[in-house]
């Protein structure tokens, strides 16, 4: 569990948890969120997300818990890439995802892929017009390869 010094009366504690299954088991994340709560109330934090592990209730208990900001794969705007990627959502999941956390103030930043050797210029543009229409900082854009169905698509050439 996280032991935070004395200091912390006279310090601001940011924490980053690095995991992208953080919110993979809402049990988890509510148990944390809540223990962060009451034992750390000061503490500002941010985590790694997905699209697909994260909902309203965890979202409310990692703002009421002191969660500013996530980073969270969007991945593409294509629902045809996303497919490929066997992401296992669709594109209207990543605005309805964003609005919510817009509701709990919680500040978005993206990670998207791009480059694939099947994306298609059309392909691009989709994931382009939801990151001008979305409220988020694109945190990386990389190529379509890691964590991914791609990989096994790219180690056939």
């Amino acid at each position: 569990w996280i032991r935070v010094s004395s200091f912390t009366s006279w310090f601001r504690v940011l924490i980053r948890f690095i995991d992208d299954t953080f919110t993979a088991k809402p049990s988890r994340t509510l148990e944390i969120c809540e223990r962060l709560q009451k034992e750390h109330p000061t503490i500002i934090w941010s985590c790694l997300t997905r699209i697909d592990t994260l909902n309203e209730p965890c979202m409310r208990a990692m703002k009421n818990a002191g969660c500013r900001r996530v980073y969270i794969g969007i991945e593409s705007g294509s629902q045809r890439m996303l497919d490929l990627y066997k992401k296992g959502y669709k594109v209207k999941k990543i605005y309805q995802t964003i609005a919510l956390l817009k509701k709990y103030q919680i500040e978005v930043s993206a990670f998207i892929m791009l480059g694939h050797p099947e994306e298609t210029r059309d392909d691009f543009e989709q994931t382009m017009a939801v990151n001008v229409r979305a409220p988020w900082r694109l945190s990386q854009a990389a190529p379509g390869f890691w964590g991914s169905a791609a990989l096994l698509i790219a180690e056939d050439f």
